[in-house]
């Protein structure tokens, strides 16, 4: 069919060349599938590699994404420069091109090419074009009905991106090795407003807003090589990227928010974005990486969600003169007040042996926080070494095996936060903020916050870390009693400083 299309636009248009591409919405790219005539000493009949970005060639992108045909020679001064290097490399002085539509929408385009002294391209020789291009659509229709299964396995049928298992597999290739030759980083966006846009216009509008979202998404995803834009839910956007730095992924995600607040319907996009140049976290498989980098996303995606809820909120009124005010309550003070009788009457009954005294400790505050997980880790100035502690609350069953546990062994070095409290004090971070290495540590392991507490006896140094998830009481207002408790759990005396020892032998692994 391909064959038939390019050598009939040649015999019918009177051209030297043809090539038929085919559209590609989750890269930006036009792929081409074959090139007849007389062709540039570079160009193969059937490229295997041969595709050109829509942001490198704006005419392109108009054919590709709006549908609309282009003609003209290599000195129309509309063509951009990469444009019309192009043409020249080609050996090539006057073009036509038509998009192929099939019932999907623009599947691809159909390109004509006359060589230098050939007659330039006039408005009936494109419609003609136009007419042959709607033949080949309507074969293609045809054969595609052959494939659909397959397509759907990787794409979303709405907007024509990727979908959460071309995201997957992506990334999961892409951790194939814990250390990444370049950075990897996806970008999270919602689209605001869809569910009132579906409920206020009808559904066909909420389609509509998606399909814009996706047209933005691959004009950006059309700068990157490498990139893929896909839709993993039902207002869920994503653009993965590779070889990319911290600031130029803060870019696109502010492009994509401009770029959507300008849609005639929904409230534009919020985005959040992670990066990372190994697998988040020490996860072990690449799979655990892709989810952990995806679960970093995801929560920046949420902070930017509640910043721009806040912006939006009216401050609170002040209370009405004449009302008497209620002394508040406080949970975390009655919360607090059940750790602390718990925790003493579990030291209270533990042997004199340190690390029993803060599995008692851990536990007894992982239990009445309603915590996930608890861990107690030991380590020897070079690596952290978990030597005991239990899930409280698996949430993810699936994969449990790719989860934190006892025996895992995490480089000092990669922790700073860790670190430094072994010498006594304590650690908070969430899944949103905190040191980098400890988020992606959260994100490997599905918590969402870890409070952690330090103390060094004799040597060797000993965190004690309560784990949360969403059906965890807030971890923060008992950072001062965890410290307390947990020098108690190590006896009287003052902490002791953890001097690390000189690195030598194998380095353990995260």
């Amino acid at each position: 069919m391909y064959d038939l299309a390019v050598q009939a636009a040649i015999e019918v248009l009177a051209a030297d060349a043809a090539t038929l591409s085919q559209f590609d919405r989750a890269q930006g790219i036009a792929q081409v599938l074959r090139n007849h005539g007389r062709l540039a000493p570079w160009e193969q009949e059937r490229p295997l590699g041969e595709s050109y970005l829509l942001g490198e060639h704006p005419h392109l992108g108009t054919l590709l994404l709006e549908g609309h045909a282009w003609w003209g020679p290599v000195d129309d001064p509309r063509l951009q420069p990469g444009e019309r290097e192009l043409l020249a490399s080609l050996g090539k002085q006057t073009v036509a091109m038509v998009p192929v539509h099939t019932g999907g929408g623009v599947w691809g385009g159909l390109h004509v090419l006359r060589e230098d002294g050939g007659t330039p391209f006039v408005d009936v020789d494109v419609e003609v074009l136009h007419t042959l291009a709607a033949l080949v659509g309507g074969a293609l229709r045809h054969l595609q009905d052959r494939a659909v299964l397959r397509d759907m396995a990787y794409r979303d049928p709405l907007t024509g991106l990727g979908n959460r298992r071309a995201v997957d597999e992506r990334l999961e290739a892409v951790f194939t090795d814990e250390r990444l030759a370049t950075p990897v980083a996806v970008v999270l966006g919602d689209v605001n407003g869809l569910k009132e846009v579906n409920d206020e216009r009808g559904h066909g509008e909420g389609d509509r807003l998606l399909r814009e979202t996706a047209d933005i998404l691959t004009r950006e995803i059309a700068r990157h090589p490498r990139g893929l834009a896909a839709r993993i839910g039902g207002d869920e956007f994503c653009l993965l990227l590779e070889g990319v730095t911290d600031d130029e992924v803060q870019q696109v995600a502010m492009r994509v928010m401009t770029a959507t607040a300008t849609l005639p319907t929904g409230s534009g996009m919020s985005c959040g974005y992670a990066i990372t140049d190994r697998r988040p976290g020490g996860a072990p498989t690449p799979g655990a990486a892709a989810r952990a980098l995806l679960r970093l996303a995801d929560a920046m995606q949420y902070r930017e969600k509640r910043r721009a809820r806040a912006l939006r909120v009216d401050p609170p009124l002040t209370p009405p003169v004449g009302v008497p005010r209620q002394e508040p309550r406080h949970p975390a003070r009655d919360v607090g007040r059940k750790l602390a009788a718990a925790a003493l009457q579990a030291l209270q009954a533990a042997p004199d042996d340190l690390e029993v005294r803060l599995g008692a400790l851990a536990v007894s505050a992982a239990t009445t926080l309603g915590a996930a997980a608890w861990w107690v880790s030991a380590s020897d100035g070079i690596a952290l070494e978990v030597r005991r502690g239990e899930f409280l609350r698996d949430p993810d069953t699936d994969h449990v095996n790719e989860a934190q546990g006892v025996g895992d062994r995490y480089l000092l070095e990669d922790y700073p936060a860790s670190a430094a409290v072994l010498g006594g004090g304590a650690f908070f971070a969430t899944i949103e903020d905190g040191e980098l290495s400890e988020r992606e540590f959260l994100a490997a392991n599905r918590y969402t916050a870890v409070l952690g507490t330090g103390v060094t006896r004799d040597g060797v140094g000993w965190l004690v870390e309560i784990c949360a998830d969403a059906m965890t009481e807030p971890l923060a207002p008992h950072e001062g009693l965890l410290i307390a408790l947990t020098l108690l759990a190590a006896g009287s005396g003052p902490a002791q400083a953890l001097a690390p020892r000189p690195v030598s032998g194998p380095s353990a692994s995260p």
